[in-house]
């Protein structure tokens, strides 16, 4: 595990021209601990990470989106993701600690953009976000579009439609994942998980349920399935988010949400008696 500690330490003296001991006196870290911490001698605890990350981002320093973008910048072949995690993860990424009720169930779970992943953890006191590089070489993939498929794979690895679990519809979209290692599809927050619970529950037509989550779009998301993909993650990168940039994420959440509403009502309004309702998917 890597992270950026040091560095950041030594960035934000010399951003604000200021000694080990004005930082100490600014964030009330030791300067010892300061000292320990720049020459990586020393692994800094939640609170040592808090007074000098909420330092720097009060004072308009915003480190972590720096990273991200530098990341970005390198990339090259491979594909960088971001996992906004409720703890910190030490050691080697496990599929164990995952709940099976998740999107595609089981896995490791990652999103293309810092700013979802950040938003993801704003609400929960966790502080951290992970960066990676993901090597696809090799690895069995399927990708999803926010399509009919795509809804109906999420409504029944959520539980919703286990009533069709043996139709050929059903039984065709677990064929197509069956034996990958990552699945590729879109990110379905809560608003779009109440969007495909009226489509489940015959609210809705696919129609207005695909165009209330195509206007929402959040991004892509990465779902490590296998062993043999999170072997191919490369070094995982730490980044501590302070209460105060959190608060700005759980503020953009919020807004998120409220607007999402919106062009949810206007796509139902929209599409309103245009397309099948599930049973007529699922028996025409």
């Amino acid at each position: 595990m890597n992270n950026y500690y040091a560095r950041d330490c030594k960035s934000i003296r010399e951003c604000f021209g200021i000694t080990q001991t004005e930082l100490s006196e600014q964030t009330g870290v030791s300067r010892v601990t300061l000292a320990r911490l720049e020459t990586n001698a020393h692994s800094p605890s939640p609170t040592s990470l808090e007074g000098i990350y909420s330092f720097a981002y009060e004072n308009g320093m915003m480190i972590n989106e720096d990273h991200a973008d530098i990341m970005d910048d390198d990339k090259k072949d491979r594909v960088l993701v971001f996992h906004g995690s409720k703890n910190q993860i030490k050691g080697s990424v496990s599929l164990e600690h995952s709940k099976g009720s998740n999107d595609f169930g089981k896995g490791f779970y990652a999103g293309e953009s810092f700013a979802q992943a950040a938003t993801f953890i704003s609400s929960f006191r966790s502080h951290f976000v992970y960066a990676f590089y993901l090597n696809m070489n090799g690895l069995k993939t399927y990708e999803f579009s926010a399509d009919l498929e795509w809804m109906l794979a999420i409504s029944f690895f959520r539980g919703r439609l286990k009533e069709y679990e043996n139709h050929p519809i059903i039984t065709g979209i677990i064929n197509k994942i069956k034996g990958c290692d990552v699945i590729i599809a879109p990110i379905a927050d809560n608003s779009m998980y109440e969007t495909l619970n009226e489509f489940a529950d015959k609210e809705i037509t696919d129609e207005q349920c695909r165009h209330s989550i195509r206007a929402n779009y959040l991004g892509k998301q990465y779902v490590f399935l296998t062993d043999k993909a999170l072997a191919a993650i490369g070094n995982m990168n730490e980044m501590y988010l302070p209460e105060n940039e959190k608060e700005i994420y759980k503020k953009q959440r919020i807004e998120q949400f409220e607007a999402s509403k919106n062009k949810t009502e206007l796509a139902k309004l929209n599409y309103r008696r245009k397309g099948k309702y599930i049973d007529e998917i699922f028996f025409k």
